[in-house]
């Protein structure tokens, strides 16, 4: 699971990369549809991994010394990806827009600090 999860992150990177790219060139537009549904995909692996270790770990998963500051980190990330998830469904409830604010980019960034953890 654990080279699973790793290519995730790494596929991820890669995405957020292009996804970032696509947007600041205009062509995002066009392929907005295929964009979200791939970013709600990887939340959902990720917000799913969180959730099994959780399980697994219990209260482990806060406490562990060697392991805490990265789990509050991909805690972390998790949370904001599924907050930028929220604001980009309700953008494209109520306004039409095919992009979401453009706040919702700053939690982009954060997603990529997910990488540093297998540097």
């Amino acid at each position: 699971l654990r080279v699973f999860f790793a290519v995730m992150i790494v596929t991820n990177g890669i995405f957020i990369a292009a996804q970032t790219d696509l947007a600041a060139t205009g062509i995002a537009e066009d392929n907005h549809a295929v964009l979200f549904s791939l970013s709600i995909v990887y939340t959902l692996v990720f917000a799913i991994e969180i959730v099994l270790r959780v399980a697994a770990e219990g209260c482990g998963f806060f406490i562990k010394r060697e392991q805490r500051a990265w789990n509050m980190l991909d805690l972390f990330v998790v949370i904001a990806s599924l907050v930028e998830m929220g604001f980009d469904m309700l953008v494209q409830a109520h306004s039409g827009m095919q992009e979401g604010p453009q706040g919702a980019m700053h939690f982009r960034v954060l997603r990529l600090l997910r990488i540093t953890k297998i540097i």
